[in-house]
């Protein structure tokens, strides 16, 4: 419907918004973060009237930056399209971070921004700039309302959108940037917010529209393999939500029971600590020399690369009969060039590949089945060797955290690792533990950058969630903190302050260059983050040791907002702590299995 013409200039701006938030809406946008501005103050009145009307939800921020990460957590826990609307100028510039981890990680974001009519376009006006290219590198989709203003979009405008989000989001998922000119002037009256309201509810449309997307042709040159041959099922990050995963998850089930094989997944692949094959302890047995694979082992691979060296190393050594499957994601994840990419997804993939066992006898070979038992053993004997050498008790270093902190999460629990460290040291030393929590981390581009905000996205939709960040990674996020304003999640940040990049230790080689290394890596900042939480009327709490952390932890959920753990670690010892128990396992490994290892 098109806005009445009998409507003021203002009236006609805001009729405008909510009909183009509204078809937002009709493709699952049910959260919005709106951030301050006047040129997007039509917008921002349309949201509150859908809030009111339709249910959508909104989230106020400051920073556009924070905000945009804040959106990308709320998609990724939730899986649905999430938006995010700034003003003009610079505000915009301030997404890219978020809009390029949204892009790495394939995830719905709707980046809404207000601009400028056309006519203020180059030519000196303030806070107009090329804003509507900021985004374009990364975006699926770039789209600009009509250049004179949004009062101007018609139908065949607002069912383009709707097709090309909903094609977008069902086929490739990532970040859409829509640019919206605004004309003055922007405010509304009271009276005329009401009297918009009620038309707006009696033009209402409950219609949506659903995009019939048409069956990807699939590839002449079918990527196949021999599960009577010795394999590994490698599983990397899920990305998606919970009904997509339900049905991986089933048909993994069906391979893997096919095939027998066993399987290398990353915490953040979602599989459930009782799945059968998992190996848990896979990155430390390949980094520790595990020579009994046969030269026609094949492999098939899901998603994105685990942050492991030691993986891609494995892998390399492979070349053939190597295949990756993909879901809603068609570019090649591959950064070593050797598997055969599947890209149309792990069903269509699976029920080609049955056709081809039609009428086939299956008879795994021996040495198929001596493989599996062999990793099984190998991983049962590592578990209770890692148990031996690794307190749970006492002082705290990262190593003990992430050996202990999934035996005291709850099971179910969202946890968020940040980059760097933890999210490495969950991958190496939670053990099968670590599969009983719903485990988050956002390594497609983002660093750093972002932590603490995408935490409190994920809060926002999942509920009690605990984040493990280092000291530096909060730091440069701190504006997250912002979000427990008006934020009654159940949010627990877990500060591993280890005085810096804790994670540069791990890369220095040569001592004698401690001082510019120090200088140029590790940037000590003297930041008490106590008392930077209490600024932000954020509840926190030191912890001293390993035994006093369950009791904190009940401590930090018992609170209806946000709060803050502080331990304290020291970097340079848990590096070498961490080369220690690798050394130490590769020669118990050695002299324990001298017919399936070789020297390191």
């Amino acid at each position: 419907m098109l806005p009445p013409q009998s409507l003021n200039f203002q009236s006609k701006n805001l009729f405008a918004c909510l009909r183009l938030l509204s078809s937002l809406q009709s493709q699952g946008m049910k959260n919005i973060v709106i951030c301050p501005g006047s040129r997007s103050a039509p917008l921002a009145y349309a949201a509150s009237i859908l809030s009111e009307l339709n249910g959508l939800e909104i989230t106020t921020a400051i920073d556009e930056r924070s905000a945009g990460y804040f959106s990308l957590g709320m998609s990724a826990a939730s899986g649905s399209p999430v938006g995010v609307l700034t003003t003009s100028g610079t505000a915009v510039a301030n997404l890219l971070p978020a809009a390029v981890e949204a892009d790495r990680s394939c995830h719905r974001v709707l980046f809404l921004t207000a601009d400028r009519p056309d006519r203020l376009k180059n030519c000196g006006a303030n806070q107009t700039v090329n804003q509507e290219d900021f985004l374009s590198s990364v975006a699926r989709w770039s789209f600009n309302t009509p250049k004179n203003g949004v009062h101007e979009i018609n139908n065949d405008i607002i069912l383009d959108i709707k097709k090309n989000i909903s094609k977008i989001f069902n086929n490739f998922p990532g970040p859409i940037h829509i640019n919206i000119s605004v004309e003055e002037p922007l405010h509304v009256s009271s009276i005329n917010y009401h009297l918009i309201k009620s038309m707006f509810l009696d033009s209402l449309e409950h219609s949506t529209y659903n995009y019939i997307e048409n069956k990807p042709k699939l590839s002449k040159l079918f990527p196949s393999i021999d599960i009577t041959l010795p394999g590994i099922i490698v599983v990397g990050q899920w990305r998606g939500n919970q009904d997509d995963f339900i049905v991986f998850e089933n048909l993994l089930r069906e391979f893997q029971s096919l095939s027998n094989w066993s399987v290398f997944a990353d915490p953040l692949s979602r599989l459930d600590s009782k799945f059968s094959g998992l190996i848990a302890n896979w990155e430390l047995i390949i980094s520790s020399g595990f020579i009994c694979m046969p030269s026609d082992l094949q492999i098939i691979r899901f998603g994105n690369m685990s942050p492991s060296r030691n993986l891609e190393n494995f892998l390399s050594q492979y070349k053939n009969n190597q295949i990756l499957i993909t879901e809603d994601d068609n570019r090649f994840l591959d950064p070593l060039r050797i598997a055969i990419h599947w890209k149309y997804g792990f069903s269509s993939w699976l029920n080609k590949y049955k056709k081809t066992l039609d009428d086939k006898v299956i008879t795994p070979d021996e040495n198929n089945h001596n493989l599996y038992e062999i990793l099984h053993k190998i991983d049962y004997d590592i578990s209770n060797w890692l148990d031996s050498k690794i307190p749970l008790s006492g002082s705290i270093n990262e190593i003990s955290l992430a050996r202990i902190l999934p035996r005291i999460l709850p099971e179910g629990l969202s946890v968020m690792l940040s980059s760097s460290s933890p999210v490495r040291d969950w991958l190496v030393f939670s053990g099968l533990d670590s599969f009983c929590q719903r485990c988050f981390a956002f390594r497609g581009a983002s660093g750093i950058d972002g932590t603490l905000s995408l935490a409190m996205g994920l809060a926002k939709i999942n509920g009690p969630t605990i984040l493990i960040s280092g000291d530096l990674s909060l730091l440069h996020d701190i504006n997250g903190w912002l979000f427990s304003r008006d934020n009654n999640s159940k949010l627990i940040v877990l500060l591993i302050d280890n005085y810096g990049g804790g994670i540069f230790h791990q890369f220095r080689s040569d001592s004698h260059l401690s001082y510019p290394f120090d200088n140029l890596f590790i940037m000590k900042q003297n930041v008490d983050h106590l008392l930077l939480a209490e600024a932000y009327n954020v509840c926190s709490r030191q912890v001293s040791c390993l035994e006093d952390l369950p009791e904190a932890i009940d401590w930090g959920f018992s609170n209806n907002s946000p709060t803050l753990l502080r331990v304290a670690t020291d970097a340079s010892s848990d590096s070498e702590f961490r080369l220690n128990i690798r050394n130490e396992l590769s020669n118990y490994l050695n002299q324990n299995y001298p017919n399936y290892f070789s020297e390191s």
